[in-house]
């Protein structure tokens, strides 16, 4: 039995006398011991600890320009700016402040779930003005269909920015980059 207590303590003391190098570096030599006598503990803590520092979320309006433009929407209205799609978060009782996306992920993908989906929505409801007009340009639509999408309890935390960045080509393949980033 170990005692947690007694690692905070000593990684505490590592940071507080500027050692975290020399801890570090005999980490290293544990988690190689552990790799090799103990394969399967030490993937499973890999990607504990690789949880913490995944990116979930776009974090600038430059992040967010880089990859909107891989969003093709030929045939409908323009994409909808950072303002217009925060208002319409707010609108549906998003507060991003208490929400794990921030308004540059959501941006994202309203615009995404729109382009995605619009010719085939246009085409469902051309037999029906009414239903076209109150659902095919509502943004409040797009932005709950948004909100589901993120809120995907089956998919893990950064599927967002993993899926932001495979349609942008950044990433090729995601198994690969997932496992190479793990192990």
């Amino acid at each position: 039995m170990t005692d947690k207590n007694e690692f905070r303590k000593v990684s505490g003391i590592a940071h507080k006398n500027n050692k975290l190098e020399e801890f570090n570096d005999i980490m290293d030599d544990y988690f190689e011991e552990l790799a090799k006598y103990h394969p399967k503990i030490y993937v499973n803590l890999m990607k504990e600890l690789h949880k913490l520092g995944v990116q979930t979320n776009i974090e600038s309006q430059e992040e967010l320009d880089k990859y909107i433009k891989h969003i093709h929407h030929k045939g409908m209205p323009a994409l909808w700016t950072l303002d217009q799609t925060t208002g319409v978060a707010e609108s549906i009782n998003i507060d991003f402040d208490e929400w794990r996306f921030n308004p540059y992920t959501f941006n994202f993908v309203m615009n995404m779930v729109r382009a995605d989906n619009y010719a085939e929505l246009k085409e469902m409801f051309a037999t029906s003005p009414l239903m076209k007009q109150s659902i095919l340009d509502n943004p409040a639509f797009y932005a709950h269909l948004a909100k589901a999408w993120l809120n995907d309890e089956d998919a893990p935390a950064d599927k967002a920015i993993w899926y932001i960045k495979f349609v942008s080509g950044e990433i090729k393949d995601c198994t690969t980059e997932v496992n190479d980033e793990i192990l």
